[in-house]
């Protein structure tokens, strides 16, 4: 399964700017199915009017690798100090990018 690091986080825009919908996959690299109905709905193309749409592919070394995580799971990421490792540095650009956005 291949996910492309700079297309990893795509955003869809609508004519109402403050509505959005943010959809994640690939928490874990090996988990398939949230990363194949999201491809799916890209490929299909997305008809959106009235809101915003950002889907985020999380995890894309361990997607890339077939495996859950690279250095710590993702799920049990919260309230630790692990920013200096893969997936921590991956959630802060997440969270900015939400910042952002939201």
């Amino acid at each position: 399964m291949i996910i492309n690091s700079k297309k990893s986080i795509l955003t869809y825009k609508s004519n109402v700017p403050w509505k959005n919908i943010v959809i994640m996959a690939g928490i874990h690299g090996n988990e398939h199915s949230g990363i194949l109905a999201l491809q799916r709905i890209i490929q299909e193309g997305i008809n959106l009017r009235k809101w915003k749409l950002t889907i985020i592919f999380a995890n894309i070394h361990a997607i890339a690798q077939n495996i859950r995580f690279v250095d710590i799971n993702m799920n049990r990421y919260f309230g630790k100090d692990w920013w200096h490792t893969y997936e921590g540095k991956r959630i802060q650009k997440i969270i900015e990018y939400l910042m952002i956005i939201l």
